[in-house]
């Protein structure tokens, strides 16, 4: 991260305490909205019952992924535990009259965490691409995931405005 602020300093960087991964978005961001309109115990409890006997998840970081709006860092799963955890919310969250959007802007499959996001057009391409190329396939290290967040964040989910509105253990 560090060489690629370098390069291209005008871009967001995520700050490692904001790296996160994404098991499911049950409500994605829109004006308006505040959780406070919601019975946050339903959505704790549908999450409760999609984690039983899931267990731990592990995951490897290893290469990066570039799209038109940011970097990824691409997650790897060491077991079915997150598809199986997906799969339940799916179906458990469809099977109630909660509100929630699902899929809607795309169906979550990876284990990436984004670590860059695109604020400005590139002002040095060629050296950023080159920085790019040299991680494609670095590996980055391994994570094991014992609890999971329900929280309320903002689209980069910046620690001081994520709140935790429940934690489940795995």
């Amino acid at each position: 991260m560090n060489v690629l602020k370098d390069v291209e300093p005008d871009q967001y960087y995520y700050p490692e305490s904001d790296f996160h991964i994404t098991v499911m978005s049950l409500i994605s961001c829109y004006d308006g909205f505040h959780y406070d309109r919601i019975d946050l115990s339903r959505y704790a409890e549908v999450v409760k019952e999609s984690i039983a006997d899931v267990g731990t998840m592990g995951f490897i970081f290893k290469g990066i992924t570039a799209s038109p709006s940011c970097i990824m860092v691409q997650g790897f799963p060491t077991g079915t535990g997150l598809n199986i955890l997906r799969d339940r919310l799916r179906k458990n969250f469809r099977n109630t009259d909660l509100q929630q959007s699902l899929d809607k802007r795309y169906k979550l499959q990876t284990a990436h965490s984004t670590v860059v996001r695109f604020r400005e057009p590139l002002a040095n391409k060629k050296r950023f691409l080159k920085v790019l190329e040299a991680y494609r396939d670095y590996r980055f290290g391994t994570f094991r995931a014992d609890s999971l967040e329900m929280v309320f964040n903002d689209w980069y989910q910046k620690t001081e405005l994520v709140e935790k509105l429940h934690t489940f253990s795995l």
